[in-house]
């Protein structure tokens, strides 16, 4: 709903998402002092599809940028182990740190805490970019009874894989990856810790795969990445988790039949540019790679971090090198860590290749911990 002085108020940044990269960004810019309005088209806390896993190199970002402390982030299981069923095999690996948490509490509390440090959050309100007029960018909002216009000195799109905030510049809309899968997941309550509580449970067939985790207050995160045709022939998003769990020999998990599943757009996608004029993109926004172990929100809280002190020299003197350097640093940051995941995408999606990579970790378990660690790099930029 809308709240008093949106449209009459001289913003300087106007951040389009309360994901977590949106929530992030907008916390880091109101700590340096500006006046940032935060638009959200649902209303926080809401559900997203999200595989619930936060690596150590999440929560080290978190803590960087003065979140590490969440109520939620107290109560998350810690993750030990990724049980991994390819090929008509079972491998038990280690993993290095991270919780497991429900995104709906944790971007509440992100949108909290942006809020508690001077952020103007309208939820409910669908924004969409306009034009540039003199040296601000306009945005259009409309729902929560009425329409407003609002400019800003710079505007960060943070509006995740289907946003559609930013249909006046052709030059920031993804390129879909040819052959991409769809993103699904639900929340199952009342389970009887299935899989375990610190275990992430990964189960990749034909058209798919399926993660499960267990969460706080006894959910069960479900998350997968299926086939469009898969979809289509097997009796929707249910039918297909259904159909990849019972193939692999999986329990299945209580309620999985009845359950609400919300599917996200095609996952893998790129973007040319990163920036155009007055206006920079972070988190999903910024291109997407299918994710294996939570990677997702790891690229969208690093991403909000390094935005935020560019996006604070962008509002003070934009010149275009700015959009420039942007696009350039974010490529640097992350296109290797999306092309390692779509590498990996393409190994699962074969079981004899997973088979045979996975096998090399009986042989020499010393490769065990190395090659989960580089599906989850620690280190910031790695």
């Amino acid at each position: 709903m809308w709240r008093a002085g949106v449209a009459g108020k001289d913003w300087d940044a106007v951040v389009i998402g309360a994901g977590v990269a949106g929530c992030v960004v907008a916390h880091a810019l109101a700590g340096r002092g500006f006046a940032v309005l935060l638009a959200e088209r649902e209303h926080v806390p809401r559900f997203k599809v999200c595989g619930g896993c936060l690596s150590e190199a999440a929560l080290s970002s978190l803590r960087a940028a003065g979140l590490g402390q969440l109520t939620c982030l107290a109560a998350a299981p810690r993750l030990e182990r990724l049980e991994l069923a390819v090929g008509g095999r079972l491998w038990d690996l280690p993993l290095p740190g991270g919780v497991a948490v429900r995104r709906s509490h944790l971007d509440g509390e992100l949108a909290a805490a942006a809020v508690a440090e001077g952020v103007h959050l309208v939820e409910g309100v669908r924004a969409e970019l306009g034009p540039v007029i003199g040296n601000r960018r306009e945005v259009r909002l409309s729902g929560g009874g009425g329409r407003r216009s609002v400019m800003a000195s710079l505007v960060i799109a943070a509006s995740g894989l289907g946003g559609g905030s930013l249909g006046s510049e052709a030059a920031l809309r993804p390129r879909v990856a040819r052959g991409s899968r769809l993103g699904a997941g639900a929340v199952l309550e009342d389970q009887d810790a299935t899989p375990g509580t610190g275990i992430i449970r990964m189960t990749c067939g034909r058209g798919g795969y399926v993660g499960q985790v267990a969460v706080e207050g006894g959910g069960l995160v479900v998350a997968a990445a299926l086939d469009p045709y898969l979809v289509r022939t097997g009796g929707g998003v249910g039918g297909a988790v259904t159909r990849i769990l019972a193939a692999s020999g999986r329990p299945l998990p209580r309620g999985l039949a009845n359950t609400t599943w919300k599917a996200t757009p095609r996952l893998t996608r790129a973007v040319g540019r990163a920036a155009a004029e007055r206006v920079m993109l972070v988190g999903d926004a910024a291109g997407y790679a299918e994710p294996f172990t939570g990677e997702g929100m790891t690229w969208a809280i690093e991403s909000a971090l390094i935005a935020a002190p560019r996006a604070a020299e962008a509002m003070t003197r934009w010149g275009p090198a700015i959009a420039a350097g942007w696009t350039a640093e974010h490529r640097r940051r992350f296109a290797a860590r999306h092309r390692r995941c779509r590498r990996v995408a393409r190994i699962v999606r074969h079981p004899w290749a997973a088979t045979a990579v996975l096998s090399v970790t009986d042989l020499i378990p010393q490769v065990t911990e190395a090659l989960v660690r580089r599906l989850a790099r620690a280190e910031i930029g790695s």
